[in-house]
Formats: C-alpha cells, structure tokens, sequence
C-alpha cells in the first residue's frame, strides 16, 4: 500500500515537474528577446556616443566597448534563432546546447508556473511522470543494498545471533 503511494507521489511529482518545461522555455525565450532588444539599444547608444565624441575618445575604450557588447549581441541573436527554429521536443536540447545562464536565472527569479494543455507539454508530462517512477525505483534498489549490507555486516561482527 505505502509502495502504491510513494509511486504515486513521484509520478505525479515528475509529470508536474516537466510539464513546467513548456512554460518555462516560453517565459526564457521571452527574458532573452527582451535582453537582445536592451543589448541592441545600449549598442546604438555607444555609437552615437563615439559619433559625437573625437576619434581620440572612441579608440580610448568606447570603440572597444562596443566590439564588446556587439559580439553579446550576436550570440544572444545566434541562441534566441536556434530557439525559434527547433521543433516542440528538440527544444530541450537546443536550450541545453545554447544555454545561457544569466538568461536562465532572470527567467527563474519571475517564473510563473502554469499548465499547458498542449500535446508537447502532455508527453513532458508522461516523460516527468516515467522519471519520478525511476528515481523511485532506483532509491528503493539503493535503499535495499544499504539494508542488506548492514545486515550482512551485523551477522559478521555477532556469528551468535
């Protein structure tokens, strides 16, 4: 009964976990346009900036700064493209592949949890649910061999018992 229950639990724990995967690649990719469109306003700001500026201030840094934020700029277009471009379940492999970090941990501080009643977040669902099982079952194979080797030490060290 209290193994039905466990099953149970981490099933649904699972489904519910990866069907978060849906809304949090829609909320990510929206974090990261969002990023691009603040990259490429700093970007023209700096070159306006070494418009007005003499030729002597742009090529003491600010040149420099925006080969900087220019190349940023770029690889965040490059990752946000890929994103777009992958298919409903190649996107958990594109973002692994392209993964940027700060991107991530914005989109997490305001994440939003919700539950997509589409075919895409269904499989998630049932690939979270068929995870739960197997961490289940590999704590319960784990938690056994702990036991067994216990037992197996106890007998040894009281041969009387």
């Amino acid at each position: 009964m209290l193994a039905r229950l466990f099953n149970g639990i981490f099933a649904v724990g699972g489904a519910g976990t990866f069907s978060q995967f849906p809304e949090f690649y829609q909320q990510y990719t929206a974090v990261l346009f969002g990023r691009i469109k603040e990259g490429e306003i700093v970007v023209q700001d700096i070159a306006r900036q070494i418009e007005r500026e003499s030729e002597e201030a742009a090529l003491a840094g600010l040149g420099r700064l925006l080969e900087i934020r220019e190349e940023a700029l770029e690889r965040l277009w490059a990752h946000y493209e890929a994103l777009e471009a992958s298919g409903s379940f190649q996107k958990v492999i594109t973002l692994i592949r392209s993964f940027e970090l700060d991107t991530a941990r914005a989109t997490w501080e305001q994440f939003e949890p919700g539950l997509a009643f589409t075919a895409e977040a269904g499989v998630y669902a049932a690939v979270g649910m068929l995870a739960g099982i197997a961490l289940l079952a590999g704590g319960e194979k784990g938690g056994r061999k702990l036991i067994e080797k216990r037992k197996r030490k106890q007998r040894a060290d009281n041969p009387y018992a």
